[in-house]
């Protein structure tokens, strides 16, 4: 690709343009002299394509009120109709916001730098949504265009600007006219339609088509005004020299002697010459020179504090532009630099890699700073030792590994408001590795982590121990409790004893019986002497003419002091048991009844026993719940469970530290040995037969590894061999019009023409346990229907040699079985609904797509497919 700004080489961007190339003095009083002359260019080529652009976008809204539904059509002719209304208003917005960018550029001429300072500040976005993003995306993507299409135009204005400037040329960012300040100008424009978010990219897709597509003319007009008013007048460029050039050629005889297009031969050379032009302006860096540019990378990274915003995770791309700038930054001469193939393809594993382990770890977490804080010092050691890639035993690859699993099973899969102190080390660990690039930094703070994990998992143990013993207290008392209660129930049931007697025994004496049984247990002499009282008591009630024994009498007040009945008040019930009312020295039956109900119970607070393990109490109808009770109640105690949360997308993992089968009581805690929220095994049998638990393997991999392990998978996928078809064999000679495919693999292929779409998509849908198939051709893609089983469809809609629409036509025709999903940007929408509206498509997903609708998207075609993805096993 050609730069413009090597057309020069005479004149370097760092020279300030003196006087005598055509300048008069005082640059700044010119400069605002011409500004009027400017805008007068500006309303009288670009305001009536402003008002024709508006036109067009009303018409545009109308025809897609026609293929909407009644509901949006009413939203399309409301923006039609305020487009109308305020069409003749388009126009003014325009050229004043157009106006303040020369204004701005007007008042602070002193360097091109200081303009772009205060052009971005006048032009700041405040990102609170995705509309302003999505806008923003789409401004960027016009006049990025433009710029890369009118190049020597733009390169000559931005010479003259910064002539008049008195300084270097102004870059085409920050050009007062520029491809961007129209942009922004075309944008306060649509603002004051109030439309909603899809019109107003309606209205901005139609002013790309009209308007900046005409801009060409404009810049070069711009250049011929400023050169008539004296400003570098003789300033050539290599365009200008060439339509020089050919303009001195006059004549038929020189019409007939110019040749149509360069040989075979001469082109070669040209080619040659140009590669070698190209080996001229750039150089590789060498280790050492990428190793400062990440350094000053680091250098760059904020300390991380409480609260800090997450930091992103840079992707091959930016990671590859970031390195690059930073080269050019440091570059001493202001060359241009490339990276090595090594060191490029080190780059993108690594970036892949993190890519990976983002997409696995909570958005907001803690495992996600710890990522982003240590892609680039990893990436120094990688780039030195290559052994960090999948080197298990490499001090990075276990630091990395030991702080992700230590953030995320301690801290983001954790009980919230846990303790900090894991939060403190792993940034106090980042923060020792955060400006290295040494092995040896890596492994001292490995082995300094590692003490402290272990010391962290002596203490959990220690707390686990403490929160076992309590629960398996309180199921011991709650079934000494119930053992006492059935055994009081069963005496009273048969003997029908006075209601004071009845209160004494239900309340006082199962708590004696619920205190011997913890003590000694039913077999033990205490509770069947503690039994033995209690039928004397209800013989005594039925008229008996004997009392209780003396030793009975005081296993009786033993009793009632274990129970927490004051001996004076176990004395007056004795003397109520076997006296008259009338002894007035003594409480009344009615007060020491009011006593008893006052007082605290033993085992009050805990739950009672509810079913058995053979019974257990289920939907008779929930086989599934049933069959994972009786899993849960053969599991050994330590087991790990990971809870889905469906509204937040996240895992959550407890440990089965007890569970009780006689009760259903169990106990929950988390790494740090924190119990969580209450459940039962009858609810925790609930939620595996819905999916939302399921049981962690013992030998479950890590995250790291997990993460190696599908990128190596999805490499070696794209390197596959594609299937191939003998010549002249019919496309849909494998699946007869009308067939399904055979069952097997649930198999999708992606057709894109962007390598970095496909590479996206897959890393996005491999783990959902499709087959994953993706080519770059439409006419490949084809060929792979045409052998291979496929069952989705998603297919860029802007392609070279071929559209999605009619890609996807062709493939309805060969394999109508298949689900068809057309995916592009905003500019494609109508497209997209014709070929709905012809049963072509099944469905319409837009660019920047977002993963768990994206997700869904693909779950729901594979129902359509019948192939019912989302009963799969977790």
């Amino acid at each position: 690709m050609f730069d413009a700004t090597h057309s020069m080489p005479t004149l370097p961007e760092t020279t300030v343009i003196p006087a005598r190339f055509g300048l008069p003095a005082h640059g700044a009083a010119w400069m605002r002299n011409l500004l009027p002359e400017l805008r007068a260019q500006c309303a009288h080529e670009l305001a009536p394509l402003v008002t024709a652009a508006v036109e067009e976008a009303e018409k545009q809204l109308v025809r897609l009120a026609d293929k909407a539904t009644l509901q949006q059509q009413n939203v399309y002719f409301d923006s039609a109709a305020a487009l109308g209304r305020g069409r003749a208003a388009a126009a003014p917005c325009f050229l004043d916001s157009l106006a303040q960018a020369l204004d701005r550029f007007a008042s602070c001429p002193q360097t091109p730098a200081t303009f772009a300072a205060a052009q971005a500040d006048a032009a700041l976005l405040t990102l609170d949504d995705g509309a302003d993003l999505d806008q923003a995306s789409v401004l960027a993507d016009m006049a990025l265009k433009v710029e890369l299409r009118v190049r020597e135009p733009l390169y000559a204005l931005g010479l003259r600007l910064g002539a008049l400037a008195g300084s270097t040329r102004v870059p085409v960012e920050s050009m007062p006219l520029g491809p961007r300040c129209v942009a922004q100008a075309l944008a306060d424009a649509a603002g004051q339609f109030e439309l909603p978010l899809e019109h107003r990219l309606v209205l901005l897709r139609c002013s790309e088509r009209v308007v900046m597509s005409r801009l060409d003319a404009f810049y070069v007009t711009l250049n011929t005004v400023l050169a008539e008013r004296g400003v570098l007048r003789d300033l050539h460029t290599l365009a200008s020299v060439c339509a020089s050039a050919r303009s001195e050629r006059t004549g038929p005889a020189a019409a007939a002697a110019e040749k149509p297009a360069p040989s075979a031969e001469d082109f070669d050379t040209l080619r040659q010459l140009l590669q070698k032009c190209r080996h001229a302006e750039t150089c590789e860096a060498d280790a050492g020179t990428l190793q400062n540019a990440l350094a000053e990378l680091q250098r760059r990274l904020p300390a991380w504090a409480a609260g800090d915003c997450p930091l992103p995770i840079r992707t091959d791309l930016q990671l590859q532009s970031d390195v690059l700038l930073m080269l050019r930054e440091n570059a001493a001469s202001g060359g241009s630099f490339t990276l090595r193939d090594e060191d490029r393809d080190t780059i993108d594993l690594l970036a892949m890699l993190f890519d990976f382990l983002a997409r696995q770890t909570h958005a907001g977490g803690i495992a996600r700073q710890v990522l982003a804080r240590l892609q680039i010092p990893l990436l120094r050691v990688a780039l030195i030792d290559k052994r960090v890639l999948g080197g298990r035993q490499h001090a990075t690859w276990q630091l990395l590994e030991a702080l992700l699993e230590a953030a995320r099973l301690c801290v983001d899969e954790a009980v919230p408001g846990n303790d900090t102190r894991v939060v403190d080390a792993l940034r106090r660990a980042t923060a020792q590795v955060a400006q290295a690039s040494d092995v040896t930094v890596f492994a001292a703070v490995h082995a300094e982590f590692a003490l402290f994990m272990e010391q962290l998992a002596q203490r959990a143990a220690a707390l686990e121990r403490h929160q076992v013993d309590a629960a398996a207290g309180r199921e011991k008392l709650a079934r000494a409790r119930q053992q006492a209660q059935d055994d009081v129930a069963r005496r009273l049931s048969a003997n029908m004893p006075a209601e004071f007697l009845r209160g004494v025994l239900e309340r006082a004496w199962t708590d004696a019986l619920t205190a011997v049984l913890l003590r000694e247990g039913a077999h033990g002499p205490g509770y069947g002497r503690r039994l033995r009282v209690m039928d004397q008591l209800l013989a005594a009630s039925r008229g008996a003419p004997a009392p209780l024994a003396p030793e009975e009498m005081e296993e009786f007040r033993t009793g009632l002091a274990q129970a927490g009945v004051p001996a004076d008040d176990a004395e007056a019930m004795l003397q109520r048991l076997f006296a008259d009312e009338s002894d007035a020295d003594a409480p009344s039956q009615t007060e020491l009844a009011i006593r008893l109900k006052a007082k605290a119970r033993i085992g009050a607070g805990c739950a009672a026993p509810g079913c058995d393990a053979v019974t257990p109490t289920l939907d008779a109808a929930a086989a599934a719940a049933r069959v994972a009770f009786a899993r849960l109640c053969t599991l050994p105690t330590g087991s790990w469970l990971a809870f889905r949360d469906e509204s937040a997308g996240t895992t959550i993992r407890r440990k089965l530290a007890w569970y009780s089968t006689h009760s259903g009581n169990c106990l929950l805690v988390d790494r740090c040995g924190t119990p969580a929220d209450g459940f039962t095994l009858h609810e925790l049998a609930q939620a595996m037969s819905a999916d939302r638990v399921r049981l962690v393997k013992a030998d479950e991999a890590t995250l790291l590894d997990r993460a190696w392990k599908d990128l190596c998978s999805m490499l070696r996928g794209f390197a596959a061999p594609r299937p191939a078809v003998a010549v002249g064999a019919p496309p849909a000679a494998a699946h007869p019009a009308g067939t399904q495919p055979d069952d097997g693999a649930p198999t999708l292929l992606l057709v894109d023409d962007e390598v970095n779409i496909l590479r996206a998509l897959t890393r996005l849908l491999r783990h959902e346990g499709y087959r994953v198939l993706s080519t770059t051709s439409a006419a490949e893609a084809l060929r792979v229907l045409g052998e291979t089983p496929v069952h989705v469809i998603i297919s860029d809609q802007r392609m070279p040699e071929m559209n999605g629409t009619d890609f996807l036509a062709a493939a309805e025709r060969a394999c109508p079985h298949t689900v068809r999903i057309l995916l592009s940007g905003f500019s494609g929408a109508v497209e997209a609904m014709d070929a709905i509206n012809r049963g072509v498509v099944h469905k319409y997903l837009t660019k920047p797509w977002t993963d768990a609708d994206l997700r869904a998207q693909v779950r729901e075609a594979f129902e359509l497919a019948g192939l019912g993805m989302l009963d799969r096993a977790a």
